[in-house]
C-alpha cells in the first residue's frame, strides 16, 4: 500500500468517525482495549475502524495499525475496513487489555 493511500485513508477514517459522532455514552464499569489491526498476509490496517457494538463509540487505527478504545466490559467490538470482512470480538475476550485482530 503505498504512503499517499495510507494517509487518504486514515483522513477519511476520521472523518467517518467525526461525522458517526466518535463519543458514546460510557458506563463505570469500562475495560480499555488496545492492539493492532491487520490483514491475513500481516500488512497493518491503516484507518481501521473499531467500534462499540450498537454505539456511537468508535476509534480508528493509527499508521501502525494500533487502536485503543474503552468499552463496558460485557459488549462486542467489531472491527471493520472497507475491502475485508467485519470481525465481531466480545471485549471479554481481551487478555490484558490486550486484543490483536486479523481480518
Amino acid at each position: 500500500m503505498n504512503l499517499k493511500r495510507m494517509y487518504l485513508t486514515a483522513l477519511l477514517g476520521m472523518i467517518f468517525c467525526l461525522l458517526w459522532g466518535g463519543v458514546g455514552t460510557i458506563n463505570a464499569q469500562t475495560k480499555t482495549v488496545a492492539g493492532t489491526v491487520s490483514d491475513d498476509k500481516g500488512e497493518l490496517i491503516v484507518g481501521g475502524t473499531i467500534r462499540v457494538k450498537g454505539t456511537q463509540t468508535a476509534t480508528i487505527t493509527d499508521i501502525d495499525g494500533k487502536y485503543s478504545i474503552s468499552a463496558p466490559a460485557g459488549e462486542t467490538l467489531v472491527f471493520s475496513y472497507l475491502g475485508y470482512h467485519s470481525q465481531e470480538i466480545p471485549v471479554a475476550q481481551a487478555k490484558n487489555g490486550k486484543l490483536n485482530v486479523v481480518l
